[in-house]
C-alpha cells in the first residue's frame, strides 16, 4: 500500500503524463504555433556562427543514443554497486528507455501543420511536423533526475535540494540549447520536460518504497 508521500508522487506522475498528452493535442492550435514561431524566430535573430557551431556539437553529443545508453548503464551500475542492489540500474536504464519509447511513440502519433493562409513568420513551423516532444530534454531529465532521486535516498534535505537544483539547471540548459540550435520548438521542449518529470516522479515512487535497500 502506498504511503501518503508515495501516493502524492504517483498522482503527480499521472498529472504530468496527462499534461504531456494534452500539450501534444494542442500543438497545432493557432495560438500555440504563434508562440512557437515567435520564440524560434527570436532565437534565430540572436544566433552567431561561432556559438552555433559549438552548440550544435554539444547538442549532438548529448543526444547521441549510444552515449546516453552508456551513461545510463555506467551511472546506474555505480549506484547499484553502492547499494548492492539491482534496483538502481533498473530504475536508471528503465527510466531512460521508457522516455525514449514514449517520445518516439508520441512523435509518430502527433504532428503539426501550418495552414496555407498562416502568417509568413509561421513558416518555420513546417520544419517541425513531428518533433514533439524533445527527446534531448526528456532524456536528460530522465537520466539526471533518476540518478538524483536514487542518490538522495536517506540524505539530508539540503542535499536533496542541491541535487534537485542541479538537475533543473542542467535540463534548462539543454532546453535552451535545443531552442538555440533550432532542433525544437518551445512546445517540444515543454513536452520533453513533462515526459522527463513523469519518468523521474515514477522512479521516485519506486525508490522511496525501496529506501531500505538503497540506503548505504
Amino acid at each position: 500500500m502506498l504511503s501518503n508521500g508515495r501516493r502524492a508522487l504517483a498522482f503527480l506522475a499521472g498529472g504530468l503524463l496527462a499534461a504531456l498528452v494534452l500539450v501534444g493535442l494542442i500543438i497545432g492550435a493557432d495560438w500555440v504555433e504563434s508562440i512557437d514561431a515567435a520564440v524560434s524566430n527570436r532565437f534565430g535573430d540572436h544566433r552567431s556562427h561561432h556559438t552555433t557551431v559549438v552548440s550544435d556539437a554539444i547538442f549532438g553529443f548529448i543526444g547521441d543514443p549510444a552515449g546516453v545508453a552508456i551513461a545510463a548503464t555506467l551511472f546506474g551500475g555505480l549506484l547499484s554497486l553502492r547499494a548492492r542492489s539491482m534496483i538502481p540500474i533498473g530504475l536508471v536504464v528503465g527510466g531512460v528507455g521508457t522516455a525514449v519509447v514514449v517520445e518516439h511513440t508520441l512523435k509518430a502519433l502527433l504532428g503539426r501543420t501550418v495552414r496555407p493562409d498562416a502568417p509568413a513568420q509561421w513558416s518555420v513551423i513546417a520544419e517541425y511536423a513531428h518533433s514533439y516532444p524533445s527527446g534531448h530534454v526528456a532524456g536528460s531529465a530522465a537520466l539526471l533526475g533518476t540518478i538524483a532521486v536514487i542518490s538522495s535516498v536517506g540524505r539530508a534535505q539540503s542535499t536533496k535540494a542541491t541535487l534537485a537544483v542541479l538537475v533543473v539547471l542542467c535540463v534548462l540548459a539543454v532546453a535552451v540549447m535545443a531552442l538555440y540550435v533550432h532542433a525544437h520548438l518551445v512546445s517540444d521542449v515543454i513536452g520533453g520536460m513533462l515526459l522527463g518529470g513523469a519518468v523521474v516522479t515514477t522512479s521516485a515512487v519506486v525508490a522511496t518504497g525501496r529506501a531500505r535497500l538503497l540506503r548505504r
